[in-house]
């Protein structure tokens, strides 16, 4: 399918394919990096990790949150679109973190486009993006503005 019949085929309201993955951080050696943040362990800072993620159980084994989840969003973006240029080549994804997804849970992207506009002689989709967790709570909320021109 070429750009423009790609284009003109997306209508308001169309969903996204969306993608399933497994909240892993595996061939990272420093998760906390990315979100990754030990609560097991009952330590003093591990207690006021929890505090300050409003994590009132310290059962809990890891949490996966943070930017590196902010990959998936790209990945369900990019295996959308015809080309992975739209996105790579000007896209902006605006993200707010509101939940907590546990290490190897499994959580679902998903997408909506919200409005197909011209802005500076290009087109543009502007969807409305979010992550749930195993249990369909909304973990990420955003919106990604993709050039397609």
């Amino acid at each position: 399918m070429d750009h423009e019949e790609f284009y003109n085929r997306v209508k308001i309201g169309d969903e996204i394919p969306p993608l399933e993955k497994q909240a892993t951080l595996e061939g990272f050696q420093t998760p906390e990096i990315f979100g990754g943040i030990e609560l097991a362990n009952g330590s003093d800072e591990a207690k006021e990790k929890a505090m300050a993620l409003g994590v009132d159980a310290i059962h809990t084994s890891k949490v996966f949150g943070g930017v590196f989840m902010l990959q998936f969003i790209s990945e369900m973006i990019t295996n959308w679109l015809p080309s992975p240029k739209y996105w790579v080549q000007g896209g902006r994804l605006f993200a707010k973190f509101v939940g907590l997804v546990k290490f190897n849970e499994l959580i679902m992207c998903r997408g909506k486009v919200k409005d197909k506009t011209l802005k500076d002689n290009k087109n543009y989709f502007v969807c409305d993006v979010w992550i749930e967790n195993a249990s369909r709570d909304k973990v990420v909320i955003g919106e990604v503005q993709i050039p397609f021109s």
